[in-house]
């Protein structure tokens, strides 16, 4: 399955993280964010982000890595994306992009 890239997506609080951890040990995959709200540091309680023992168990992307006072948008979370799916051709893994942003998915 290299080289595929996978969705999860759906409202919040139906395990669409849980689902995509298991899916990664079985297909060699990292977890890819694509939630809008949980691309911000400051919002990890109100989004329900994976908790530390999650993310330390398969590689996260995407996750906390924006400081709530700049500017994001979905243009620049495409240009994130792309980095990741790049990497994931180079490496042999497949990204699961997790989330229920429509936005970001569409």
């Amino acid at each position: 399955m290299t080289n595929s890239i996978f969705f999860i997506v759906g409202p919040t609080g139906i395990g669409k993280s849980e689902f995509g951890i298991n899916l990664s040990k079985f297909i060699n995959g990292q977890i890819v964010n694509a939630d809008s709200m949980q691309i911000y540091k400051e919002l990890s309680i109100l989004s329900a982000r994976p908790n530390l023992e999650d993310q330390n168990t398969i590689k996260h992307h995407l996750y906390g890595y924006i400081n709530g006072n700049h500017r994001y948008n979905v243009e620049k979370w495409c240009n994130d994306a792309k980095k990741i799916i790049n990497l994931s051709v180079e490496n042999y893994f497949s990204p699961i992009f997790i989330g229920g942003t429509g936005l970001y998915i569409d």
